[in-house]
């Protein structure tokens, strides 16, 4: 029981991490990285890190502690 407790929460957490992540991408491409959306085609993949949106000076992404 603990063990599939554990297994579970283990499995949660990496889904609210990629939708935090996703959520981050998203508001970072909107504004301060437009110009880099345009070089991205539907279907395209680019796996971001935290690190990319660092020192953006965008207040919307300051709760993310990017």
């Amino acid at each position: 029981m603990y063990r599939d407790n554990l297994i579970g929460s283990y499995q949660y957490l990496i889904t609210v991490h990629e939708e935090l992540m996703n959520r981050i991408v998203n508001l970072g491409m909107s504004r301060k990285l437009s110009e880099l959306d345009d070089a991205f085609e539907a279907g395209d993949t680019y796996q971001f890190d935290l690190e990319h949106f660092r020192d953006l000076g965008d207040p919307n992404l300051a709760f993310a502690g990017v």
